[in-house]
């Protein structure tokens, strides 16, 4: 199966001048370069790619549990943050070289190319296992990250994931508003707030908003008094247009709505469409401050297990005070 997976060359691989040996190692193994550049890692681009959530904290705690670290077992939380500030610091002390790789289960082979983890447990004949000269006991020892060269991204959502993030500029960030979102800007100075920031912002192309174009127009030619209705009906008409809606958006609204019916979850069908049309269209985000049906814990989950069964990508599905810090940073 094709695929496409993101690889980043760390600051110690370009300082070590390993960037042909690298490239040539991946090229030889049968995957193609379809983008690459170099650049200066920001503090926004690193900070959303070791977020501070805490599943991920959680995780990485989890990891160190394994290795034999002692603070991972009396303190995950401040383990996970340590180890993220230490990934950040590392990933912005020079220039980093990143690229996306594609070919056949590219994210598969990517990694074993790449090699383990810790450089000095890594295979010969691995990227880590003859060019690594690092090892995971001393990066502990010196209370740092391990300098293993390389970030390879680790399964299908990372790697779609990271892609995005690494290279925005070529592939957008596609948001879907609920369509109350309009209706809620009116209402609620905060939401209003949003909706004239991500819309006024210069975003070079980084986020594709459903029906951007016609609200934007609506909005710059009367942005104080636009009524609930006209803008809903408005922006109902823009996403119809942005989006396809098919048999499949049918028929997985129907799914959803049914089990959240069973779940004694009062949603509309036609938020249900909203969600399978982004779904089946495969957009990144719903933006939705309905947290009474749309965006609360247990019908995220119903959705979740949906669409697992039907091989598809959910959405995130974040407030309009999420959406601010993730959009308009």
């Amino acid at each position: 199966m094709k695929e496409q997976t993101l690889i980043v060359i760390k600051p110690d691989g370009v300082e070590r001048n390993l960037i042909g040996e690298i490239i040539s190692r991946y090229e030889k193994g049968g995957l193609r370069i379809a983008a690459m550049k170099m650049l200066g890692v920001s503090e926004s681009l690193i900070k959303k790619h070791y977020p501070e959530k805490e599943e991920y904290l959680l995780s990485l705690a989890e990891k160190g549990k394994k290795a034999g670290d002692p603070f991972a077992s009396k303190d995950p939380h401040g383990y996970g943050m340590f180890i993220v500030t230490g990934m950040r610091k590392y990933m912005t002390s020079g220039p980093v070289v990143a690229m996306i790789l594609e070919g056949e289960n590219a994210i598969k082979k990517a990694r074993e190319i790449t090699g383990y983890t810790d450089p000095s447990a890594a295979e010969k004949g691995t990227i880590r296992g003859d060019l690594g000269n690092d090892n995971i006991l001393q990066a502990n020892k010196e209370r740092r990250p391990v300098y293993n060269l390389i970030h390879a991204s680790g399964n299908k959502e990372e790697a779609e994931t990271e892609i995005k993030l690494w290279f925005s500029e070529i592939i957008p960030t596609k948001i879907l508003f609920d369509t109350n979102i309009y209706g809620w800007a009116v209402e609620d100075k905060s939401v209003g707030d949003l909706v004239s920031k991500l819309i006024n912002e210069k975003n070079d192309g980084r986020l594709l908003i459903l029906g951007f174009g016609t609200i934007k127009k609506e909005l710059e030619k009367n942005p104080h008094k636009p009524t609930r209705m006209e803008t809903l009906k408005l922006y109902n008409s823009a996403i119809n247009n942005a989006l396809e809606i098919n048999q499949n958006v049918k028929i997985l609204a129907e799914s959803y709505f049914k089990a959240c019916i069973n779940a004694k979850i009062k949603i509309t069908i036609e938020d249900c469409e909203i969600i399978a049309a982004a779904v089946v269209n495969r957009l990144d985000y719903i933006v939705t401050n309905n947290r009474r049906t749309m965006n609360n814990s247990e019908t995220k989950k119903i959705l979740e297990n949906i669409n697992h069964e039907n091989n598809f990508k959910m959405p995130r599905i974040i407030d309009s005070k999420e959406a601010f810090t993730t959009f308009a940073s």
